[in-house]
């Protein structure tokens, strides 16, 4: 079994680094050899500013390919290896009077097409976002086969190997040298990022180093992607590297997954949106168990001619989570397992449920999915006092506060639909110039889900006079990073940055900072 787990890893890995003839995936206007090949005039700004702020070099590391939204009907071709890789933008509409954005991703492998088509509100694709993430559709179309709608499902699952080329580095990040990029297109002067990426797999991990460079000509940001995948399988190591390069441009992009005839509520539908919780969604496997390592989950499949059986293998504590397993045919439609027997042993619990043949036919199962029924005990956040303060990578300000070498750091991590943060940043902006004149640069942070012009309304209404940031990508992930335990949450570090108190009340700081100022070393 461990044999057969490994090779589906090492496959996925080197499916990514393989991709061979991909043919022609966007129609421009004018076809056949007089489709238009020319850089796209862009007047959009390359990069997204970032901070702590030493200045105009501190800048985010692109997320994959897709850093930025070029004009609608862009196109943009990349060489990978001995294969090809085209993105394009096909298409704008608005959902919840928000402007969004369909890229198309396509693929020709063996002269079969493969489609991605993933419908973006556009004020996400900002560089730091996750694009898969933050997809409200997601479709894709396999050969002649029609459309699917893919929404929610696991992200290996949507896309398999262009996993690693849409997400990008999110670890790890460093500012490269700039360097000058060869390609067909001309030599280009570029900035670069290096980064890490690590995905779990079954039974199996790829960790992937990223270096990847970036021009304001690039349609979608980025001319050039080199990754070095380590896969390592029960300690056995495999490793392989790959690069992808913009070669080729031009407008009048067309998409080849049609969705003009379909409605808002059926385009953002999440047909695998979970009842209760949360799920993850795999393709139904053969004989014998299988990991679901990043899950702490396992699970094994039984067909007959009776029944579809499911053995599902799971961490157990008193109080803790428990899980319940669903099936989806080839319409989307979703069946529930009948539980038969479950038991718990010290730490693991172990549950057997069916699907009985007059409910659904053991080979008519498309999808199974595993929904949590009900929710594990949050983490506790670690303290931070005495430690360095996090990086702001996952951090967007909405202006570069002032260089803060050799100064306190005051940052305020609060939510602007709850009273006591509103009137604590108030209290905050009202003794601003004092807190400036000892030498304390303030920052803060909305730390929940909101929509960003109103919160841009409401610190510019309320005359905020420091910078504030908003928490791109995982709100959760990040808030236990920063030790955030509730909200609001104050932060305080002496001049080299390292945490001297957290937690505290407004009426303590000017006590916290003299005491901030008398422990440093």
């Amino acid at each position: 079994m461990k044999n057969k787990a490994m090779k589906r890893v090492i496959l996925i890995l080197f499916w990514s680094l393989s991709i061979s003839h991909l043919g022609i995936v966007c129609t421009a206007q004018d076809k056949g050899d007089e489709k238009a090949h020319s850089m796209p005039d862009l007047n959009e700004s390359a990069f997204k500013m970032t901070w702590p702020g030493a200045g105009v070099d501190e800048l985010m590391a692109p997320v994959g390919l897709i850093d930025r939204l070029p004009p609608d009907g862009t196109w943009a071709r990349f060489e990978k290896d001995e294969a090809l890789i085209t993105i394009a933008s096909v298409g704008k509409m608005t959902v919840a009077e928000q402007p969004c954005r369909w890229i198309e991703v396509i693929l020709e492998k063996g002269g079969r097409d493969l489609i991605w088509k993933l419908l973006i509100q556009e004020k996400y694709l900002k560089r730091g976002r996750n694009i898969l993430e933050q997809a409200l559709s997601v479709w894709h179309c396999e050969g002649w086969k029609e459309p699917l709608n893919i929404t929610g499902m696991s992200p290996s699952v949507e896309f398999g190997a262009l996993t690693f080329l849409l997400i990008g580095p999110d670890d790890d990040i460093r500012l490269l040298a700039s360097q000058v990029v060869e390609t067909k297109l001309g030599h280009f002067e570029c900035a670069g990022w290096t980064g890490r990426q690590l995905t779990k797999l079954d039974q199996g991990e790829v960790d992937a180093t990223y270096r990847q460079w970036v021009h304001e000509r690039a349609p979608f940001g980025v001319l050039r992607s080199e990754i070095e995948y380590t896969a390592n399988f029960d300690g056995r190591v495999r490793q392989a590297k790959t690069s992808i390069t913009l070669v080729e441009v031009g407008t009048g992009a067309r998409s080849q997954i049609s969705t003009a005839n379909r409605s808002v509520e059926e385009l953002t539908a999440r047909p695998f949106a979970p009842v209760a919780g949360w799920q993850w969604a795999v393709l139904p496997c053969s004989l014998g168990w299988r990991s679901m390592a990043t899950r702490g989950l396992a699970m094994a499949i039984d067909r007959n001619g009776q029944e579809f059986q499911f053995m599902l293998a799971y961490p157990w504590s008193p109080g803790g989570a428990k899980y319940r397993p669903v099936a989806f045919d080839a319409h989307q439609l979703r069946y529930e397992f009948d539980s038969r027997t479950g038991g718990a042993s010290r730490t693991v619990g172990l549950g057997v449920f069916a699907l009985a043949q007059g409910v659904l036919a053991s080979d008519q199962v498309k999808y199974v999915g595993i929904e949590k029924l009900s929710q594990e005990m949050p983490k506790e956040p670690p303290s931070l006092m005495g430690k360095s303060l996090p990086n702001f990578w996952n951090i967007g300000f909405n202006f570069v506060p002032e260089r803060v070498d050799e100064k306190p750091i005051l940052i305020c991590f609060f939510d602007m639909n709850q009273r006591p943060s509103r009137h604590l940043v108030s209290e905050l902006a009202k003794t601003a110039d004092e807190l400036r004149d000892k030498g304390v640069t303030v920052v803060a942070v909305q730390a929940s889900e909101i929509d960003e012009n109103k919160l841009n309304e409401w610190v510019k209404e309320n005359n905020i006079p420091f910078s504030v940031g908003i928490i791109q990508g995982d709100v959760e992930k990040t808030r236990l990073t920063w030790g955030v335990r509730s909200l609001p949450w104050l932060i305080l570090t002496d001049r080299k940055h390292i945490v001297r108190a957290e937690g505290f009340d407004f009426e303590e700081l000017g006590e916290k900072i003299k005491e901030s100022n008398d422990v440093e070393e």
